[in-house]
């Protein structure tokens, strides 16, 4: 959830949210850290989707 309100004037809006990282091994020793994020697209428009695009 964003910590900040959104106002509804702030449109087209990208949220962006780090869902989780963690480190991974692989056969060679060389460790990897994975960083997982979600993207969400928020407009309020007419067409919406073409806005949001």
């Amino acid at each position: 959830m964003p910590s900040l309100p959104i106002r509804r004037e702030a449109r087209p809006t990208l949220l962006v949210f780090s869902e989780g990282d963690g480190i991974s091994a692989n056969t060679t020793g060389v460790m990897d850290r994975v960083l997982t994020v979600r993207l969400m697209a928020i407009a309020r428009d007419g067409n919406a989707f073409d806005t949001a695009d």
